[in-house]
């Protein structure tokens, strides 16, 4: 088994510049260059060119033989990729874990669950050192993590700096304590309701 962190050394400088995510795939070769389960193309506007989600184009057909296939060649009519910063902090958002600056990890606004905190996948297995984590590789029996938007804006929530989700500063997770707050709340106003009652009967009898 091969692990995020024990994949090939050779194919980039672990945690460095080239390999953000330290799992030992460079950027050139990794499908998710930041590990949060969404895939490059996903993150440079080219989702619906990998329809299975396995971080490459579903078309490879090339017909001018430049290497880049003619559905994401602009020379060939396909769109013009770029790589957005989405949140203006000089982070490409394909290695910006938080693509809009809310706070919110892109992972935990696309849907992702974690343990321990950090905002990102817990699992590290990569068994085929492509840099797509086992979990979201189709090729694996993964399950691809697919980019919400929960005001139907058309923008994703992690890129989404009011996606009308709820919670502070409109992050699509609302913190512990505004959920804690409107338990509170719903479970006084009962309280308050059968008080009054009791209220306007003692003043009848």
């Amino acid at each position: 088994m091969v692990s995020a962190q024990t994949a090939s050394a050779s194919r980039g400088v672990r945690g460095g510049v080239n390999d953000p995510d330290g799992d030992g795939v460079e950027n050139m070769f990794d499908l998710d260059s930041d590990n949060d389960g969404l895939t490059d193309i996903a993150e440079a506007g080219g989702a619906a060119l990998d329809q299975d989600g396995d971080g490459r184009v579903d078309d490879t057909a090339d017909a001018d033989g430049d290497g880049l296939p003619d559905v994401a060649d602009s020379d060939q009519g396909g769109p013009d990729l770029r790589s957005p910063d989405t949140d203006g902090d000089g982070i490409e958002d394909f290695v910006d874990t938080d693509s809009d600056g809310q706070g919110g990890t892109d992972f935990e606004e696309s849907g992702g669950f974690e343990a321990d905190g950090d905002g990102l996948p817990d699992a590290a297995m990569d068994e085929n050192s492509d840099g797509l984590l086992d979990i979201f590789d189709g090729d694996r029996g993964g399950m691809p993590l697919e980019a919400r938007d929960s005001d139907g804006d058309g923008t994703p929530n992690h890129l989404d700096v009011s996606d009308g989700s709820g919670g502070n500063s409109n992050c699509s997770l609302a913190p512990m304590g505004a959920r804690q707050g409107s338990i509170a709340l719903y479970l006084i106003i009962p309280a308050l309701v059968l008080f009054r009652r009791l209220g306007r009967k003692g003043a009848e009898s």
